[in-house]
């Protein structure tokens, strides 16, 4: 993100340099119209005085010829003649650059109007790439397949990730893996898998599933688990699938929490019972969280959203929670690799992506550390 917004910052001074030059030529032009017309004034001036310097002399000629009053006739006439075609010269000249000056004049607000859009436009993608993306540097290369173990480097992630449905042909749908971030490289591709009874399994290839099937999909960042799309059924919801509203909750001791499901299920089967598990952080100890009138609560609807309402938090409540649905034949569950993680603290914290900013004691943003 860095390297675009250097990229930008370049374009907007090459940009503003060009709108100088425009400028400055279209000043230098003005001034050397002021000096022309200038120049042109006192050619009139001569020329009216060596006329008149004419006439005198003429006149004295005429005088004593007896022909003054013929002499002085003839000679206004041809001097306003001259003068008007000297009038109409510099008039000509003066609309010739005043139709150059605005011409300048337009195509430096034309130029203006196009660097405003293309500024907006660069501000539009940055915001884009900053609301889409993130990057994580390590102090190591060994993250980075490009750069030796002693060099630092970064890779991109993407915040969120998607399964794409594309229709093929004969009721038939490619399952392909997408993200809005664009600056993603190779060490962030991504995995197609397909939920089944049995569990997850990875897809080599983009497969043609027929619209009939239940099999549900979802998507993860290549080796970072964490970092995974909704499941996805080939026909909207007749499938089993098992999603959270969010994967990363914190709460403060004391206080309370809504962890929120949703789930699907084929249209011709139902599920027998819905239970919500815990694991301990870093551990595979599993139990099992049962309801209470005080501190647990199960909050099931019709819209195929279960709810876990957890009360009177404490610290012993941070873990891992899972949603399972149970049937006659199996117990079905979102993927193996997350399910929604809660860390109870005993002061107010803050969970921010790392593209965005920290806030301060007093709650103000501050560029992250």
């Amino acid at each position: 993100m860095a390297a675009v917004q250097d990229d930008s910052l370049e374009a907007q001074r090459c940009i503003q340099k060009e709108l100088d030059q425009a400028k400055d030529a279209s000043l230098e032009m003005v001034q050397k119209f002021e000096v022309e017309i200038l120049a042109l004034r006192k050619e009139i001036e001569t020329m009216e005085q060596e006329h008149r310097d004419e006439r005198y002399r003429h006149a004295e000629v005429e005088i004593r010829n007896g022909k003054r009053a013929k002499f002085l006739h003839a000679e206004k006439n041809m001097l306003q003649k001259e003068l008007d075609e000297v009038k109409r010269d510099l008039f000509l000249n003066e609309v010739k650059y005043r139709k150059e000056l605005d011409a300048s004049t337009a195509e430096i607000e034309r130029q203006l109007s196009r660097n405003y859009k293309l500024s907006e436009e660069l501000k539009r993608k940055d915001q884009e790439i900053s609301g889409s993306c993130f990057s994580v540097t390590y102090a190591e290369g060994t993250m980075c397949s490009y750069k030796s173990q002693k060099q630092s480097c970064s890779i991109t992630f993407p915040t969120e990730v998607r399964v794409e449905r594309t229709e093929s042909e004969n009721d038939h749908f490619k399952m392909t893996c997408n993200s809005s971030c664009s600056l993603t490289d190779n060490k962030t591709s991504f995995q197609l898998y397909k939920n089944t009874e049995t569990g997850e399994q990875k897809v080599v290839e983009s497969p043609l599933v027929t619209i009939s099937s239940t099999e549900s999909f979802f998507c993860t960042v290549k080796d970072r688990h964490d970092l995974l799309s909704n499941e996805v059924c080939v026909d909207d919801s007749n499938c089993w699938t098992v999603n959270y509203d969010s994967r990363r909750i914190c709460g403060l001791k004391g206080s309370s929490v809504n962890i929120s499901s949703k789930y699907s299920h084929p249209e011709q089967q139902q599920s027998l019972t819905k239970r919500w598990y815990k694991m301990k952080i870093n551990t595979k100890l599993e139990e099992e969280v049962m309801e209470n009138n005080t501190d647990v609560n199960y909050q099931d609807d019709t819209r195929n959203q279960h709810i876990l309402r957890l009360n009177n938090l404490d610290e012993k409540n941070s873990g891992e929670y899972e949603f399972r649905i149970k049937t006659d034949h199996f117990i079905w569950k979102s993927s193996n690799f997350s399910g929604v993680t809660l860390i109870v603290t005993a002061l107010p914290a803050w969970v921010y992506p790392a593209s965005h900013q920290m806030p301060t004691r007093d709650g103000n943003p501050r560029d992250p550390a």
